[in-house]
């Protein structure tokens, strides 16, 4: 007679593609082990994790989720900023507040790159109200389609791995992750206004006339290295997130 497999030690009850699309089937959220029927006082007969370490309702949500306002979304953007492991394990999975969070921190960033150029030289047709709104617009869109893209993006990846990355798994860690888009904003905008303070490309009697196109190049360089530093941020957070919540139970 064959020896009977132990399951547990080689994973035969890990979660199949009708268990990882439907949210509701209770999964490890350290390995993604099928949880179906095991008592919630057990451990998971894979990894070892205590089940009840893998219920949705230990996420208490972040401060922005309990409660909206002021002052959660400036404690959960600090906590995300200083936190972002302990941010994900405390998550609560759901789209409409994440979502919430996640424009507020693009229209954060959006005002202060816009208020950045405009204090420049290179912003003086911001005097003109259409022009300054068209900027703003353009801004504003460039970031949530970039977000968007994240948001696509992280589910494709989960669908390769295997992973139960649900779109509201994908809102909530996007959402979240848009702390860095205000990283970026703060960047481009000191960089904008650093590039404004160096010597003008035709002032060929203060500098060398090498260094003229450094120094006009520099003008742009800078807030691009701002903006590329804030969207490194940005994807970090996500792949932390994502990683943490790859077999999350919402």
């Amino acid at each position: 007679m064959e020896p009977r497999r132990d399951v547990s030690r080689i994973g035969w009850c890990m979660a199949r593609p009708k268990e990882l699309r439907d949210p509701t089937v209770l999964l490890c959220e350290r390995c993604g082990y099928d949880l179906t029927g095991t008592p919630r006082e057990s451990a998971c007969g894979e990894c070892g994790i205590a089940v009840k370490e893998s219920l949705p309702e230990r996420r208490m949500g972040t401060p922005f989720q309990k409660k909206p306002g002021v002052m959660s979304f400036v404690y959960t953007m600090w906590l995300v900023a200083r936190r972002p492991r302990a941010v994900w394990d405390d998550v609560r999975i759901e789209s409409n507040r994440s979502l919430v969070f996640g424009v507020v921190c693009m229209t954060i960033a959006g005002l202060v790159i816009w208020a950045g150029l405009g204090f420049t030289s290179i912003g003086k047709d911001l005097r003109s109200a259409y022009f300054a709104f068209a900027l703003l617009f353009v801004i504003f869109t460039s970031l949530v389609i970039m977000t968007t893209i994240e948001f696509l993006g992280l589910q494709l990846i989960g669908r390769k791995n295997g992973w139960r990355v649900t779109s509201r798994i994908s809102q909530t860690v996007c959402g979240h992750a848009c702390v860095g888009w205000i990283v970026a904003g703060v960047l481009v905008a000191i960089g904008w206004q650093l590039g404004a303070r160096l010597p003008a490309a035709p002032l060929t009697n203060q500098v060398p006339n090498w260094m003229n196109p450094i120094l006009t190049s520099l003008q742009f360089t800078l807030p691009a290295a701002g903006f590329f530093i804030g969207m490194m941020v940005f994807e970090t957070l996500a792949y932390m997130g994502v990683r943490r919540l790859r077999w999350g139970n919402g």
